[in-house]
């Protein structure tokens, strides 16, 4: 083991930055890309753990940057009315910011974290740095600055610029020539489906029979199929609507520097963390919120208005959404927001953001907020009754840059749990092994390249050849979940023998459910030892229905349904009424 001292830190996966043959420090897991191992294993090194490894700290380090979340929001409520010359509530500028700072604050705490805890342990280093300074560019949407969060150039400069500002004695800058390379900030478009375009087509005939384009109801990406979208509309006696006229495309202005300079920096802000935060915080707000607000204010004036307005994910990604939605609440419109997902709640995540933007949100769980509204969830499958002989494993990835305090394996936790589900392949038999499928989680990029890795121990044919998630559930005699999230109440509601294989110390979820996790340990549907779990397929692998069919195991997946994932015989009449009862309470209020 190298010691640290006279090690060279490296901070991210650009590999220019790593010098030639020195001692590396790597500052975490990420630096080192899968795809790249014969590079960084020819290279004497050790990496600093990574600060949320210790979960204590994760709650700590939770609590205050919710805090901080909410005395940055209030500043920047003061300063955006300010800069833009209007007069809005916290909730109008929640609605609009709030989901950038959930990852922003928490993505400059873990560098500087990472910065100050490696500064503070090693007695001597040395590190690259430009001989010209860098500077990050702004994201353009809420969309464009995740991708940056994850961005190895962005976080490259990110770092540079924090330890400057720490200004150890015990860090030694070498400086070389180094061309600042392009860092997009504007997403590409992706080309739509033929089903999407058929879809919108329709939906603006259909756009013609409103007069005034007044709705009471305007239910967007709500992640109802088209099929129950329709039913849900006609139920209500309303024409179905998609309304894709907030799927319009944004052209942003470009940055500008002088009138971002009237964002005051001044603000009841005393750690140096925070000095630095509120420093640098004027640079990196995405355009939509400075140069392309007034554009997005512009842009809804034809845009139509509702009594209530339900949607399940365009309350983070849609910027024209967001803005029309936050003028729509200043006119007393009632906001209902959808969990996307869900099974068993985790106890930190996106500190109550969309509780506290909502009149009501709607949850799959049992409530434990005031304004919780527990009804069916809306985006449950149907499985075909096919010849399933498979055993298949859903698999779990994430980005390599953590970028949000929450509960789960983010960031290098990844690699944990990747050798967790390692070690329960490890343990199943040749038997199983035979008809054992892995589903990787998509979209490589910025990810753990966990295919890749699960292919170099296992070999290709243990990848699943299915598209689609459905299609790996209707082949299979028995689901592997690998996260305690939303596969896993679709796999539950499936009807197919499923259990749950997680790492229990990286999921902090909430008390209300411990009684219930009990009950589906002792039924063998949770898991939090791999060799257990392998020990248990292997013994039910021949018929997995036999166990799934005990007394106890069906009670306990019905205790699941009625607390996580509720079932009903007509989900959409219970929808229904709910939309019809929140519009006649908004009229009996205004």
């Amino acid at each position: 083991m190298i010691k640290k001292n006279n090690l060279l830190l490296v901070t991210t996966g650009l590999e220019d930055t790593w010098g030639r043959d020195e001692d590396i420090l790597f500052l975490g897991e990420w630096c080192k890309r899968f795809s790249r191992k014969e590079v960084w294993q020819s290279r004497r090194s050790i990496t600093q753990p990574f600060i949320w490894a210790d979960r204590k700290k994760l709650s700590t380090d939770h609590e205050y940057l919710e805090n901080l979340h909410e005395r940055v929001l209030l500043w920047l409520v003061k300063e955006m009315n300010s800069l833009h010359e209007v007069n809005h509530p916290v909730r109008y500028w929640r609605i609009i910011l709030g989901p950038w700072l959930l990852s922003y604050i928490p993505t400059i705490w873990d560098r500087w974290q990472s910065i100050e805890n490696v500064l503070k342990e090693s007695k001597s280093l040395s590190t690259f740095i430009p001989t010209v300074d860098q500077s990050r560019p702004a994201a353009s949407d809420w969309r464009s600055s995740i991708r940056l969060m994850n961005d190895d150039e962005w976080n490259y400069m990110l770092f540079v610029q924090i330890i400057k500002t720490l200004g150890a004695k015990n860090i030694e800058f070498i400086e070389f020539f180094r061309e600042q390379k392009e860092i997009k900030t504007i997403d590409k478009i992706l080309p739509r489906s033929l089903k999407y375009k058929i879809g919108i087509f329709f939906d603006f005939v259909l756009s013609k029979f409103t007069f005034n384009n007044t709705y009471q109801f305007i239910i967007y990406h709500s992640y109802f199929s088209y099929k129950n979208l329709i039913k849900l509309f006609l139920g209500m006696k309303k024409i179905p609507r998609l309304f894709s006229e907030f799927d319009r495309s944004i052209q942003y202005p470009i940055f500008d520097g002088d009138f971002r300079n009237n964002i005051n920096k001044e603000g009841e802000f005393y750690t140096s963390f925070e000095e630095f935060l509120i420093k640098i915080i004027s640079n990196d707000l995405p355009v939509a919120y400075a140069e392309g607000y007034k554009m997005l204010v512009d842009s809804i004036d034809n845009l139509p208005s509702a009594e209530v307005i339900m949607t399940a994910n365009a309350h983070f990604g849609n910027e024209l959404f967001k803005v029309w939605s936050a003028e729509q609440t200043n006119r007393k419109s009632q906001l209902i927001i959808s969990s996307h997902g869900g099974a068993l709640p985790s106890l930190f995540a996106n500190f109550h953001h969309e509780e506290k933007i909502s009149d009501t949100k709607i949850v799959w769980h049992k409530p434990y907020a005031d304004n919780h509204m527990q009804l069916p969830p809306q985006k449950i499958d149907k499985i075909n009754n096919l010849t399933r002989k498979k055993i298949t494993l859903i698999g779990l990835d994430s980005s390599r840059y953590p970028y949000r305090v929450c509960t789960g394996p983010k960031g290098p936790l990844l690699l944990d749990d990747f050798n967790h589900k390692k070690d329960f392949i490890d343990g199943l038999d040749d038997k199983v092994r035979a008809n054992f499928l892995v589903r990787p989680f998509p979209y490589k990029e910025t990810r753990w390249e966990t295919a890749d890795r699960y292919i170099e121990r296992f070999g290709d044919s243990v990848i699943t050849s299915n598209s689609r998630l459905l299609d790996d559930y209707q082949s299979s005699k028995l689901i592997v979940c690998s996260y305690p999230q939303t596969t896993f109440s679709e796999a539950m509601h499936s009807g197919i023998p499923t259990i749950l294989l997680y790492k229990e110390s990286h999921w902090e979820l909430h008390p209300l459910f411990s009684d219930l996790i009990r009950q589906l340990k002792s039924a063998k549907v949770i898991f939090s030892s791999a060799l257990e779990a392998s020990s248990h397929v292997n013994l039910i692998q021949e018929d997995p229905s036999i166990w799934w069919n005990k007394i106890e195991v069906i009670e306990a997946r019905k205790n699941f349904f009625d607390m996580c994932a509720l079932t009903s015989k007509d989900p959409i009449k219970e929808w229904s009424n709910f939309l019809q009862t929140t519009l006649q309470e908004n009229k009996d209020i205004n």
